[in-house]
């Protein structure tokens, strides 16, 4: 879990510092990058994010998964874990405003992926939180 959150922190100053000296294909991962990182609450698709670049799906998905190490759709939804994981923790709202909030509209579908990716539903994750007094 801590491996997951530092490497999508990792993921996430990459996408804020992007240079415009890099190479073509870096940057425009570079790009998405920073696309998916601003737009991870709405729905995304690897094509729409590959068309915001410039790019064919098929070269998109080749590229960003030899940049990032991961296919896009695992790289969206581990960023999306990682923020409801912080939204639960510093907001009071509901598992399932958190859910839409991170752009999983079915409360069900984003409490299983929230417990595979954790180990713990998001009403227990918060539950802990408030029993321990402390957020973190």
């Amino acid at each position: 879990e801590e491996e997951l959150l530092a490497w999508l922190a990792r993921m996430e100053e990459e996408a804020r510092s992007a240079r415009p000296d890099a190479s073509a294909s870096r940057g425009d991962i570079r790009e998405a990058l920073a696309y998916i990182h601003a737009h991870y609450g709405e729905p995304l698709s690897l094509s729409q994010v590959a068309r915001k670049v410039n790019l064919s799906a098929s070269w998109f998905a080749a590229l960003f998964r030899q940049e990032t190490g991961r296919p896009f759709t695992e790289y969206v939804q581990d960023l999306r874990m990682y923020h409801a994981k912080r939204l639960l923790r510093e907001t009071d709202k509901k598992v399932y405003e958190v859910a839409c909030d991170v752009g999983i509209p079915n409360a069900k579908y984003f409490s299983r992926l929230f417990c595979d990716a954790f180990g713990v539903s998001p009403a227990e994750f918060k539950r802990r939180l408030a029993g321990s007094g402390k957020c973190g």
